[in-house]
């Protein structure tokens, strides 16, 4: 019996997470927010966010993406619709931006932050 709870706590110091009921979590996630919630400015309001980003194209809504027809209809010759995807997310971005916001998502030192705007790629 001594032996199972040395193997439990052994188990949740090597994981770094806690019993939630439903299996181990680990407890230095955050909060996972909206894309357009990591956006910020002086002065703005969730109103005037939803606003700039939708005159950027990326919709009237928290969570920033884009419909099929709308990668469907940008896609360029030779283009995956992956790539449409990201070339229209980081114009997104350089157009938020632009009006004066900035991104508080964390930037990673990998190949799919250093491309994006937000991280500082032009």
């Amino acid at each position: 019996m001594k032996m199972n709870v040395y193997l439990i706590l052994l188990v949740l110091s090597l994981t770094g997470g806690c019993s939630n009921g439903f299996g181990f979590v680990p407890m230095n996630l955050e909060p996972v927010k909206a894309t357009l919630e990591y956006w910020e400015k002086p002065g703005m309001t969730s109103e005037s966010r939803l606003v700039d980003s939708a005159q950027c194209g990326g919709g009237y809504t928290l969570h920033t993406g884009f419909r099929p027809e709308t990668i469907k209809a940008a896609q360029r010759k030779g283009e995956t619709e992956r790539d449409t995807d990201f070339r229209l997310f980081h114009d997104w971005q350089r157009c938020m931006l632009k009006k004066g916001y900035r991104s508080t998502q964390k930037c990673y030192d990998n190949e799919i932050s250093r491309a994006m705007p937000s991280c500082g790629a032009p």
